[in-house]
């Protein structure tokens, strides 16, 4: 038989494993703690404080009472809403104050931060307790501020609206009450010394009027819109006039001497017309200020002449040329005004192209994108459009070598061409006349003159004038009709009859004309002066029928009048690209070749 035998190996003493206390003689684990050493936070304090009568499932009401006269303090009281309990109130769990700052600050605002203050502390306490809510009531003594916190945040200042703001995020505007100032327990915490009276009742049991029923309770004040800190409503008001119809006005090429003058009424139109387009940039230079980086005007460099005028600045003011070419009025190509200015110049050219217009334009105005302005004119044009159809593409063969001939005098190369009939007034009936066209293949300078048939003779006599006026030329292109083939042909035999002089024979040779001929139906083998052709018909029936105004035909004289018209029109077009650019120099014209 085994007898047991129980040996003590030590006392049931607990020893500490990895903050673990282990009971050796129970084999159990466990923690242990010590409550005379915990530290209680803020939020762990209120969590910790007894609450008389807390019962499992009860729920409570809380009250924060806010005050502030030179600080704030704001008081939290919780009271019971159990029906077996319908006055229970607890004593102030928490209570908070803070002082005035230096700076004066309005009592309204002072009033503020105190009921900012108090639903901060709400939301700290509430949060603290972890217990259930039944409702919550903040109480003011301010009107002014319950009328802020049930307002509209964004409707006042800066200051007050930041902290209305904040409060509407931790409460409700139904929330908060008004009370009394006498009723206010939180004013006894603002008085500068407390020792020399005793410490009201209401600061320890909250107010009497919270033992009460809530339908005894102090009655709210009406809601009324406080018009303290207000945020000014900025109102902008103009005051414009009537816009001007520029439709009413009509400027035709008559009109342009005055026009290019400025005198009245177009330099007030003028003026009209820049305030619109280039008001900032007209009040910087009155204030004697430079015009903004942004402005559309700054590569122009404009400045203002005597008489108040935006004009053209540039680097050429060393140019002995007149004011009014160097420094051009500035016109914006998209007003109107300008449209009747490039209108007016379009009209006065006989309805030239665009560069031509352009250039004559820019001789006298600066219209700012006048390439495009140019083009919306022309193509608003109702003759324009006639005149000038849409062309086909078509694949084009090299120039011809007598169209690159430099260094030779002008109309070397020469192409000729008829145009017409046009009917005339001869007597008391009417003729046919034919224009002859001269160009020359180099600067396409033109002549043109008045044929009286289409016999080689009479083309003859019309070559005689041309060589009078400018000189023989050289090579002669034309198409292959029989009156120039004619004139060839005798031509070549009144050479032919000379040359049996032998003192002649070397003039002759110097003076002879070599004539080339394009194939028969073949019109697009004469592009250079067919094109010609076609600028001078715009231009010559533009002005014939501003003639035929007067009588029904023209005469002869009037008709050569207005060829040798329209050819020194012609002859003006630049020779190059007119530039946009003002620092630019300006193209030459063909005439001066």
């Amino acid at each position: 038989m085994v007898e047991s035998t129980t040996i003590q190996l030590g006392a049931d003493d607990p020893e500490m494993v990895l903050g673990i206390v282990w009971r050796p003689g129970k084999d159990t684990l466990g923690f242990q703690v010590k409550l005379d050493d915990i530290v209680y936070t803020r939020g762990g304090g209120v969590s910790a404080l007894p609450i008389s009568g807390c019962g499992r499932g009860e729920r409570f009401g809380a009250t924060h009472i806010c005050r502030c006269v030179r600080g704030g303090l704001c008081s939290i009281l919780l009271r019971s809403r159990d029906l077996q309990r319908p006055t229970g109130l607890d004593p102030p769990v928490k209570s908070a104050t803070k002082l005035a700052p230096l700076k004066t600050v309005s009592v309204c605002k002072l009033e503020l931060n105190a009921a900012l203050m108090g639903a901060r502390l709400a939301r700290f306490v509430q949060g603290a307790l972890r217990r259930r809510f039944d409702a919550r009531f903040f109480w003011t003594d301010s009107s002014t501020v319950r009328s802020w916190v049930r307002g509209t945040s964004s409707h006042y200042q800066v200051y007050v609206s930041h902290r209305i703001g904040e409060i509407q995020t931790m409460t409700e505007p139904g929330e908060w009450r008004y009370v009394p100032g006498r009723y206010n327990p939180a004013d006894a915490a603002t008085r500068s010394q407390l020792e020399e009276e005793s410490i009201p009742p209401c600061w320890i049991n909250g107010p009497e009027f919270l033992y009460d029923k809530e339908e005894n309770w102090p009655i709210d004040l009406p809601w009324t819109v406080a018009k303290e800190e207000l945020r000014a409503a900025h109102v902008h008001l103009s005051v414009t006039e009537p816009a001007f119809d520029w439709t009413a006005i009509k400027i035709t090429a008559r009109d342009l001497p005055a026009l290019i003058r400025l005198k009245a009424p177009y330099d007030e139109l003028m003026k009209r017309c820049q305030q619109e387009s280039y008001h900032c940039e007209l009040d910087r230079l009155k204030r004697k200020k430079p015009i903004r980086p942004t402005s559309a005007l700054l590569q122009l460099t404009p400045i203002l002449d005597e008489k108040g005028v935006l004009r053209l600045g540039g680097r050429l003011g060393r140019a002995k040329l007149p004011y009014d070419i160097l420094h051009p009025p500035i016109l914006p190509g998209r007003q109107p005004f300008a449209r009747g200015v490039i209108q007016a110049f379009h009209e006065s050219m006989h309805h030239a192209g665009t560069d031509f217009v352009l250039a004559h334009v820019r001789q006298h105005f600066w219209v700012t994108s006048g390439r495009e302005a140019v083009k919306r004119v022309r193509n608003s044009c109702v003759p324009c459009r006639h005149f000038r159809p849409k062309a086909a593409i078509q694949m084009m063969a090299d120039v011809h070598r007598a169209r690159l001939g430099a260094r030779q005098p002008p109309f070397t190369f020469t192409s000729v061409d008829y145009f017409g009939p046009i009917d005339v007034t001869h007597g008391r009936g009417c003729a046919k006349r034919w224009g002859a066209l001269f160009t020359s293949l180099v600067t396409r300078a033109v002549y043109v003159e008045v044929a009286i048939s289409l016999t080689a003779g009479d083309f003859l006599l019309v070559l005689r004038r041309f060589v009078s006026v400018y000189r023989k030329p050289a090579h002669m292109f034309s198409d292959h009709g029989t009156n120039l083939t004619g004139a060839e042909r005798l031509l070549r035999e009144e050479l032919d009859r000379l040359k049996g002089d032998g003192d002649l024979e070397v003039e002759l040779r110097a003076l002879g004309i070599e004539w080339f001929f394009q194939p028969a139906q073949t019109p697009h083998f004469g592009g250079s002066h067919e094109s010609m052709v076609r600028s001078v018909k715009n231009a010559l029936y533009a002005a014939l029928d501003s003639e035929k105004a007067v009588l029904r035909n023209p005469s002869d004289e009037i008709l050569r009048t207005i060829l040798f018209e329209v050819a020194g029109l012609l002859n003006t077009r630049p020779l190059t690209y007119t530039s946009s650019d003002p620092d630019d120099f300006r193209p030459l014209p063909r005439m001066i070749f």
